[in-house]
């Protein structure tokens, strides 16, 4: 439903851009308008939930394992925040005790001179009861025994008590912290080892994927399959978006050919047009890192952002005008459906495939055709 929220949140957001015979539309017409929203939300649900029953059971495997992988990266990305937060608040605890130590010692000397001064005159038991907080319980024995401590005597053994009782209490919050870091850093040790039983996971349910598509019906055809997969959601959200008013655009998507900057720094190792195996690729494949951060290539909103056979985690953009760019073979999703985003804007992490599907798959479409983005991209 992440897609059918986006369709519904882009025609309300879009309705103060309307020209002012739009804006006076009669509840019939805004009625006729929402319906024809629906329908396009309904169509594009249907076909993705078809096009994921088709998956086998193999490739079901691989999209468990690499959405179950981008949990854990959100999970350990959520724990080290906690982690740093922990470190920085044990940081200020422990400059805060350095100086009520400070403060103490200072405190210590002061209160050395009142006992001297209370031995003097045979008062020791006093300073002892104070201190203690055990002192006479009937008040008008605790005033007379008061009046024989000078008012500045008083002062010192009150604010030596109150500097050990604010420093004990730092040292109480301290302890709390240091075992709130402990248990945040266990947490993060077995998230950490979830995520490499997941790694592996997803790399044996690559194997055994490009094992089933050898055997069963040929590399060929599934990446024909693959490709056909991707130009049928691009078909099905250029329908959807035609029955969206566009939002004010800015600078626009065809003025920027030959300018636009990769969405990752990484040479290309799979060209557009490359004939692989007798298919000829619609992007190109990008010999990006694991977890490299993906940047859109320019302004727009995210109309898909989830799991597509044959793309993997999938990102696409469209940038008005007919103009999408698609980002696939994804690790993580830093976007969902519905959201605005700048050209430089982090979308995804890369993943990585198997052999030519390595990297990340980088796309632009024309309504639905695919363009050569090396044409676009500056050089």
């Amino acid at each position: 439903m992440r897609l059918a929220a986006f369709i519904i949140a882009s025609l309300l957001a879009s309705a103060p851009t309307l020209g002012a015979e739009q804006a006076a539309q009669t509840p019939e017409q805004a009625k006729q308008q929402l319906a024809a929203a629906q329908s396009a939300i309904d169509e594009v649900q249907t076909w993705l939930l078809k096009a994921n029953a088709q998956q086998s059971n193999e490739e079901k495997r691989l999209q468990n394992a690499v959405v179950a992988l981008a949990n854990s990266a959100r999970e350990l990305e959520g724990l080290a925040e906690q982690r740093r937060s922990l470190e920085g608040k044990l940081d200020e605890l422990q400059r805060l005790i350095s100086g009520q130590e400070s403060a103490l010692v200072a405190r210590e000397q002061a209160l050395g001179d009142v006992m001297r001064a209370l031995h003097k005159q045979g008062d020791m038991s006093l300073a002892r009861a104070f201190l203690s907080g055990q002192g006479p319980t009937n008040a008008a024995r605790q005033l007379n025994y008061l009046s024989r401590i000078t008012a500045a005597q008083r002062a010192t053994l009150t604010l030596y008590k109150q500097a050990l009782d604010e420093l004990i209490q730092s040292q109480l919050q301290i302890e709390s912290q240091r075992q709130e870091l402990v248990r945040v850093q266990a947490r993060s040790a077995a998230a950490q080892e979830k995520r490499v039983a997941e790694t592996q996971e997803r790399e044996a349910a690559l194997a055994a994927l490009t094992t089933s598509i050898k055997t069963q019906r040929g590399e060929l055809e599934q990446l024909e399959m693959d490709k056909a997969g991707i130009q049928q959601l691009v078909e099905q959200l250029e329908l959807a978006m035609r029955r969206i008013p566009a939002p004010e655009a800015g600078t626009r998507f065809a003025s920027m050919k030959g300018k636009l900057s990769a969405p990752v720094k990484a040479s290309i190792h799979a060209r557009f047009g490359t004939d692989s195996n007798g298919v000829s690729r619609q992007g190109l494949t990008f010999d990006a890192n694991s977890g490299e951060s993906v940047l859109a290539v320019h302004s727009g909103r995210v109309v898909f952002a989830d799991w597509l056979r044959g793309a993997g985690l999938l990102v696409i953009v469209d940038h008005g005008d007919s103009y999408m760019t698609l980002y696939g073979n994804n690790e993580s999703l830093e976007v969902t459906a519905g959201v605005s985003i700048e050209a430089g804007e982090v979308v995804a992490n890369a993943g990585r495939g198997a052999g030519e599907n390595a990297g990340l798959h980088f796309e632009i479409r024309k309504g639905g055709i695919a363009l050569n983005p090396e044409a676009w991209l500056s050089k």
